[in-house]
């Protein structure tokens, strides 16, 4: 996250084990103040669940890292990239294995209206 310049003000975790495990690991990587929300409901959620979650965001909010489970995260990811690296977007649809960061950027478009196809991928990191 440090050498990719991921700096984001909200964090939304879910509140399993190792959802939280997975946010301690990343908490030196995290600046100081950020804003951290365990959340029950991100447990087993689906694309529809978790882009509701997101629609809740202020629009002050302009970089979150959502911290949750599969396939929930994995489709939501796809659902939301309507463009980026071909290879990297193969690589998401073949498999988003446990720890994988993936970064997307989204313009001209506020939470509430965050949509199917309105992000690009930017990177795709897979622990190795």
């Amino acid at each position: 996250m440090e050498r990719l310049g991921i700096s984001p003000k909200v964090v939304l975790c879910s509140t399993a084990t190792r959802a939280r495990e997975t946010l301690e690991a990343l908490a030196p990587a995290l600046a100081a103040g950020v804003q951290v929300c365990l959340e029950d409901d991100l447990y087993a959620a689906g694309v529809e669940e978790l882009l509701i979650r997101l629609h809740r965001l202020p629009d002050s909010e302009t970089a979150v890292l959502l911290v949750g489970h599969n396939p929930g995260l994995q489709d939501l990811v796809l659902e939301l990239c309507g463009d980026g690296d071909p290879d990297e977007l193969d690589r998401l649809r073949e498999k988003f294995p446990t720890c994988a960061l993936a970064t997307l950027t989204v313009e001209n478009c506020s939470w509430a209206e965050l949509t199917a196809g309105s992000a690009v991928l930017r990177s795709l990191l897979v622990p190795g």
